[in-house]
């Protein structure tokens, strides 16, 4: 019962009084906010010495023009706080210890700690040290590493002079004393850290690789810098980082979440690449390696992609190459060129020249790239081979449905790799979306002649839409000859493009005539007029029932696309139902 008072949130002063009389000896937990009035605060701790007693102790303070700054590092200089576990130190000013000759606190027990200022804390145990903000300088924290040999986890929102813009709120007074030290730092030329696990950076540039630089961690498995913001600063930092990353970093996974977005996401790892992972970077996810998003600016991350693969460290390590991409809510539902944006396959198959040793490739929600899997196809005329000669094994993901020159472009690809003494021996299809077929608007007049043909017999919208979605059904039976083992991993039951037909507005498939009681002659079903759409057909229909754009005596045949041989004639040019 005195543990549970004690983590009883106060919320009016005179309460305090009746919690630590039913708490007894019970450690506390501190929680002091912006909120706070400063002057109860500071007395009550006074009055009932809560910081002896304290496990928690979580305090941050912004500046409030009407409320009184409170040093709370000039309260805790030369204090024992020997239950303290966890420290959260946000504050606005601080006092400089040396300078004015005081003992720092002393917390034995300290297992984590989170601050904002140099404040020095003598804690013999500390595992996890997090520097909040930008007024770290990069010699600063080096000589503030060395009293923690034992960390296990460092993180460091931002070292001084990488991110100016990252500041949060503190003194004037606070900003000169921080130079004062920087200026009176011992030359610290390496910090050993036997214990570190977990080095993770908010935003990480030249600074960073300094201070990297000057680490020793033999055990270090795990790094994460969530933004770099130039290239040249990516580059060395990946290769610092993964000298630094006791791990064997076999695969490469580049992620990019839309053609709108400004970020590309990173991540070497061991033999199991970092894949099927949400939308946004989730450092938590993943356990080993190195992970790092590279911020781009204002250019979008499509023009810098090539350069990134081709100026890569090591290459060669690669066995494993992971292609992620993932549209937004601006690029969702078009043919937005998936990671490839408008690069033609001759350019990004040469920025994958040096990536002679992959034998494993993902390539992960490319539907909106119709050019995509031609980049296995093209030959690097200075080698004389294709693109990734060693690859074997081909995993492919769609999220969506893809448009069926998407398809015909892998087959063309697995039968070229074939033929040049290449071939992928092991195809796995994976995903919902590798269920059916659609068609971009170049072939809408041709899609509108064969759905007309398809549906003509049709009595039912049921019916229509049944035969329609054979048509467009991803069997998988050619590109099964043309690798040597195919490996269906789709999850059709998860397929909804016949939902998608009966809704407006969901995509591929739309019916917009209503079904009638009485169908004398057969009836068609046509597509919205949708910008939304990759293949809009207009709304309106002749009385014929076929879409009056497309004249009816139209003998457009339709490209081979997936669907079933009893569909199509050969002569006649015509489809049966």
């Amino acid at each position: 019962m005195p543990a549970l008072w004690a983590k009883i949130v106060c919320v009016f002063p005179q309460s305090i009084e009746t919690i630590l009389l039913r708490a007894k000896g019970a450690p506390l937990s501190l929680y002091i906010d912006q909120w706070t009035s400063a002057n109860a605060v500071w007395d009550i701790i006074n009055r009932y010495d809560l910081l002896r007693g304290a496990r928690v102790l979580d305090c941050s303070q912004d500046s409030q023009e009407h409320r009184p700054l409170r040093d709370w590092s000039a309260y805790l200089v030369n204090r024992q706080l020997p239950q303290l576990q966890h420290l959260t130190l946000h504050i606005v000013s601080f006092t400089d210890v040396a300078h004015l000759q005081y003992q720092p606190p002393i917390a034995n027990s300290l297992r984590s700690l989170a601050i904002n200022v140099p404040f020095p804390i003598i804690a013999p145990t500390l595992e996890s040290l997090h520097t909040i903000g930008t007024i770290w300088h990069q010699p600063m924290l080096l000589e503030y590493l060395e009293q923690y040999p034992g960390l296990r986890t460092l993180n460091i929102d931002a070292v001084s002079g990488d991110h100016r813009g990252f500041a949060r709120v503190i003194s004037e007074e606070t900003l000169l004393i921080a130079e004062r030290m920087k200026r009176e730092c011992k030359d610290v030329s390496l910090v050993r850290l036997p214990d570190l696990r977990t080095l993770k950076f908010g935003y990480a540039g030249e600074n960073a690789f300094r201070l990297v630089r000057n680490i020793e961690a033999p055990v270090c498995d795990r790094s994460v810098v969530a933004n770099v913001w130039s290239q040249p600063d990516l580059l060395s930092l990946l290769a610092r980082l993964r000298a630094l990353c006791h791990v064997d970093l076999n695969a490469f996974t580049l992620f990019a979440r839309g053609n709108a977005d400004r970020t590309i996401d990173m991540a070497f790892t061991d033999e199991h690449p970092y894949v099927g992972r949400p939308d946004e970077l989730d450092d938590r996810a993943f356990t080993r390696g190195v992970l790092i998003g590279y911020s781009t600016g204002y250019e979008p991350y499509v023009n810098r992609v090539p350069s990134v693969l081709d100026a890569l460290p090591s290459p060669l390590l690669i066995r494993t190459l992971v292609l992620d991409h993932s549209c937004d809510h601006l690029c969702r539902d078009l043919e937005c060129g998936g990671i490839m944006w408008d690069v033609s396959p001759a350019t990004f198959a040469r920025a994958l020249k040096s990536f002679r040793s992959v034998t494993t490739l993902h390539l992960v929600g490319q539907e909106g790239g119709i050019k995509v899997p031609a980049i296995l196809g093209q030959k690097l005329e200075d080698l004389q081979e294709l693109v990734l000669p060693s690859l074997r094994e081909l995993f492919i993901t769609l999220r969506r449905p893809a448009c069926h020159v998407w398809w015909e472009n892998l087959r063309t690809v697995l039968s070229a790799r074939k033929e040049a003494g290449c071939p992928i021996s092991r195809m796995i299809v994976r995903g919902a979306g590798a269920c059916h077929t659609y068609r971009t608007n170049r072939f809408e007049k041709e899609q509108a002649k064969a759905y007309a043909q398809l549906t003509a017999s049709s009595t039912s919208k049921s019916d229509a839409l049944s035969k329609w979605l054979k048509y467009c059904e991803v069997t998988l039976v050619q590109e099964r000859m043309l690798v040597t083992e195919l490996v269906d991993e789709r999850a059709l039951s998860a397929c909804d493009c016949a939902a998608g037909a009966l809704h407006r507005g969901k995509r591929p498939w739309e019916f917009v005539e209503p079904e009638t009681k009485s169908m004398r002659r057969p009836r068609t079903i046509s597509l919205l007029d949708s910008s939304d759409l990759c293949m809009p057909l207009p709304s309106e229909t002749q009385r014929d029932g076929l879409p009056r754009r497309v004249p009816p005596d139209a003998l457009t045949q339709p490209a081979d696309l997936h669907r079933l041989p009893s569909f199509l004639r050969k002569e006649g040019h015509h489809l049966e139902s």
